[in-house]
């Protein structure tokens, strides 16, 4: 049963990395590098704070569920840590976003920089709600339902992103393909 729960990890992670490929070389076939370098800039300047949208909670979840605890209780406790968690993630990266701009008196690049910031911030609230879910599922070891749902946000994103690249829509429509893909998915 753990062979066949790996393969399908293995599967799908490869599968994930063939598609984003993918996607890569369409932004860089139709979009200037300086557009995806803005993207990558605020989904790297979201991922320095994300640590405060989990502080190993997710790993403590896991430890709950497989020792046999309440489930409801696990779950629903974790979903208000996680929800608390993410509220507070969100709040440190608006006011850092606030004290480089105002008490530093520094600024962004650009205003896309600011704009795709927020909009991958966004991203990142729908995904750590989402963990809610997936780390439930992994706690139960339920990897299809971990799993899949993954591949699906890959293919739904790499084929909006590649949308957005063929047809030159810009930054901020790239920064909304990761919102798009969460919200489908």
């Amino acid at each position: 049963m753990i062979a066949r729960k790996s393969a399908l990890y293995i599967t799908i992670q490869l599968l994930n990395g063939i598609i984003g490929f993918i996607g890569l070389k369409f932004i860089a076939l139709y979009m200037q590098p300086w557009e995806y370098g803005v993207v990558a800039f605020a989904f790297g300047f979201v991922t320095l704070f994300s640590i405060f949208g989990d502080l190993a909670f997710g790993s403590a979840h896991i430890k709950r569920i497989s020792e046999g605890k309440d489930l409801e209780k696990c779950v629903s406790t974790y979903a208000v840590i996680k929800i608390t968690l993410t509220g507070l993630l969100a709040s440190i990266t608006i006011l850092s976003i606030a004290i480089w701009r105002y008490v530093f008196g520094r600024g962004f690049e650009t205003p896309l920089h600011e704009q795709a910031i927020y909009l991958l911030l966004a991203y990142y609230v729908l995904y750590n709600l989402s963990q809610v879910f997936t780390i439930t599922f992994n706690a139960k070891k339920e990897i299809a339902k971990v799993q899949i749902p993954t591949l699906l946000f890959t293919l739904t994103r790499v084929f909006i992103t590649i949308f957005v690249a063929y047809f030159g829509l810009g930054i901020l429509a790239l920064a909304y393909t990761y919102i798009l893909g969460e919200i489908i998915c």
